[in-house]
């Protein structure tokens, strides 16, 4: 019987958590490596680039208790990306984790939480342009304001 493409991602989808679920019951995980891809090869892409449920599958280990390391393997990112550590920060997003700590959200309630996702590829922290800059950070003919005034 032929299947649709969608049909064979959640049937796949399906068969692959359940063995990882299976596996981790057992005690059978010593060692994750985090890698994704489209389904076809071993393209190397950073863990939510792909299709492949790397959340899922955590989620399912951790549930079942392991505890051991979760390499991250931003192959691809190293080619695509600014750096390796780009790959590891998309990781990261795709986890959910707050910039201040790996391991679960800012304690306080009154200091805001902040993703990786808010500050990736961002300006200091800030995905808006800056308002202003000065000295070094201001080459004098790159940067005009909307006005054409001229920066000191």
């Amino acid at each position: 019987m032929d299947k649709s493409i969608n049909q064979n991602d959640t049937e796949f989808k399906k068969w692959f958590l359940g063995k990882v679920d299976e596996m981790s019951k057992k005690g059978m995980i010593g060692n994750v490596h985090l890698a994704d891809n489209y389904g076809y090869q071993d393209e190397h892409l950073t863990p939510g680039d792909g299709n492949t449920p790397i959340k899922e599958a955590v989620l399912i280990m951790r549930k079942n208790g392991y505890k051991g390391a979760l390499t991250v393997e931003p192959g691809g990112a190293a080619t695509t990306d600014l750096s390796d550590f780009h790959g590891v920060m998309k990781t990261w997003k795709l986890f959910g984790s707050p910039v201040y700590g790996a391991h679960g959200p800012v304690a306080r309630a009154d200091v805001p939480r902040q993703s990786w996702g808010d500050i990736h590829y961002s300006y200091f922290g800030q995905a808006a342009s800056p308002y202003y800059i000065f000295g070094g950070y201001s080459p004098s003919q790159d940067w005009t304001l909307w006005s054409q005034v001229p920066m000191e």
